[in-house]
């Protein structure tokens, strides 16, 4: 009894580390993405992200963004959806542009990990959505989503 006791305790308290290792490891990942982004490192900043499905998210962005103004685009190229994803994106989508790179201590109080496996780093103030959502790909945290707010189309800029 004791041994199965001991052996739940101890699983109990493996399975809430690898909670907060997700954080800490996430918290550091998105921490040298955002590095990447302000020193314009365009190999790091590729290294953080994972493109085709950044594409894929904007891709949905700009078809709702494109339906809500009631214009038919039928969707934006491959072309210009990589015009969107760089260093400026990810600086405007952060929760405060403006201010220093926080560090990854910082970054672990505001990112919120669901099921180990993604990362919703929040706008300052928001309840919901996610300013920049990361997934776990092999040993790294990926860049996956940018909430695109008030993206407003204007013809001739969808490519």
């Amino acid at each position: 009894m004791r041994k199965t006791i001991a052996l739940a305790v101890g699983v109990a308290l493996a399975l809430g580390a690898c909670g907060k290792d997700a954080k800490v490891e996430a918290a550091e990942d998105v921490r040298q993405l955002l590095v990447a982004a302000d020193e314009g490192d365009a190999e790091a900043f590729e290294a953080g992200i994972d493109r085709e499905k950044l594409k894929a998210d904007l891709r949905v962005q700009v078809r709702e963004a494109a339906r809500e103004q009631g214009i038919d685009i039928g969707g934006p190229s491959d072309a210009a959806l990589d015009r969107m994803i760089g260093p400026d994106a990810v600086r405007v989508a952060r929760p405060d542009p403006a201010a220093a790179t926080p560090t990854a201590a910082e970054i672990a109080q505001i990112l919120e990990v669901q099921d180990n496996t993604r990362a919703c780093l929040r706008p300052a103030g928001a309840d919901a959505g996610c300013a920049l959502t990361f997934e776990k790909q092999g040993e790294r945290w990926k860049l996956i989503g940018v909430q695109t707010s008030r993206l407003e189309l204007r013809p001739g800029e969808t490519g």
